[in-house]
């Protein structure tokens, strides 16, 4: 039996880049549909069933990648993972990852890293968070207490589809920075939620309704924690892929 072909939506306002990449991708086995506008990239998502992966430039003439990224939410059952191109001056990594974005890659970049993120966002859940610390001890680690009937109510505020929320009130990690995160429940030692990831963005102050703290980009879990994830991320339509962290 002949294996589907994986259906790749690429948008962008750069015909040379959209024709490279366009090419590239066809050249991967992928069914590959292109767009030069957000506009266009709309239409497309309208008469779509389904897309497995969208790669979308940020800003654009007439729509850009945000407006791109709602549309796929609103559209497209499953919400397929969104690659924004072009680098974090164009748009807030919290808005980006808290929309659904799963990766932000900056221009110029090599094909190559293109496609691997696309592999990477293709990946099932079960084959996902593995990673292992080599030396856990030499990495900084974030505890964060949570209310049981907060937990089970609004696991949302915690995590996305990728990430996770933790929030913090001092000694903030940097950005990019590989951290440690464990999630209790009020009156209980033992994690709910833990494991290791990326630090994506950091919050040092209370923005409107918007709590101080870090948001990772998980890479690695414990068993339990894996096990407990991939059942929420199955039995609830999760749009974030690292949410947007609000005040609780």
């Amino acid at each position: 039996m002949t294996q589907e072909k994986k259906k790749i939506l690429i948008v962008d306002d750069e015909v040379d880049l959209l024709e490279i990449l366009g090419t590239f991708f066809q050249s991967k086995g992928f069914e590959v549909l292109t767009a030069p506008d957000g506009v266009e990239a709309q239409k497309i998502i309208d008469d779509e069933a389904h897309l497995d992966v969208v790669i979308a430039d940020v800003k654009m003439p007439r729509a850009g990648g945000i407006e791109v990224l709602k549309k796929v939410v609103e559209k497209l059952p499953g919400v397929p993972p969104v690659i924004f191109i072009s680098g974090y001056a164009e748009t807030s990594a919290v808005e980006a990852f808290s929309l659904g974005a799963e990766e932000l890659l900056a221009k110029p970049f090599p094909r190559e890293m293109v496609f691997e993120s696309v592999q990477r966002v293709l990946t099932p859940y079960e084959m996902r968070w593995d990673s292992v610390l080599e030396d856990p001890d030499l990495v900084s680690g974030f505890d964060c207490v949570v209310k049981k009937e907060e937990w089970e109510k609004s696991k949302d505020r915690y995590l996305g589809r990728g990430g996770v929320f933790i929030p913090l009130e001092g000694d903030f990690p940097s950005s990019f920075e590989v951290c440690k995160f464990s999630i209790k429940l009020e009156g209980k030692a033992d994690s709910v939620f833990c494991g290791h990831g990326v630090v994506r963005w950091v919050r040092r102050e209370v923005k409107r309704d918007l709590a101080t703290g870090i948001g990772l980009e998980v890479q690695g879990l414990s068993k339990d924690s894996k096990k407990m994830f991939i059942n929420y991320l199955t039995k609830n339509a999760v749009v974030s892929f690292i949410p947007r962290g609000t005040v609780g």
